[in-house]
Order: C-alpha cells, then sequence, then structure tokens
C-alpha cells in the first residue's frame, strides 16, 4: 500500500492518493505491474484527506514489461 502526493499546479489543486501495487514476474521473464485506488470501502485507510490535498481515484492500470 502507498500514500503518493502530488504538488499544486496552476491548473488543478493537489492530490493525495493511496493505492495498492501488485507485481510478479512469470516464467518468461516478464514483468506484471497492476495497480489501482484504495479507499474505505475497498480496504483502504480510514480518515479524511491530508492537509491542503484534494483525495483523489486512479483507475486500475497495469503493465506488462517483456
Amino acid at each position: 500500500m502507498y500514500m503518493q502526493t502530488y504538488a499544486p499546479t496552476t491548473l488543478a489543486a493537489a492530490r493525495d492518493f493511496w493505492t495498492l501495487r501488485y507485481t510478479t514476474s512469470l516464467e518468461d521473464g516478464s514483468l506484471v505491474i497492476c495497480e489501482r485506488s484504495l479507499n474505505a470501502a475497498t480496504g483502504g485507510p480510514p480518515g479524511p484527506s491530508s492537509t491542503n490535498f484534494v483525495r483523489a481515484e486512479m483507475l486500475p492500470s497495469g503493465f506488462l514489461i517483456r
């Protein structure tokens, strides 16, 4: 589980994320990386956003690196 924060810009308010990342190596040497946001309903930590940050959500994503 990771806590990520992104600094404020002129285009958007600063964001914070709670994410779960899964990585594994396959038998052929490939690397699989999957990541998704967590919130209280999906097993993430309860509580409010960090001060000066907006709690954001990252859609599920993944990579296969060969």
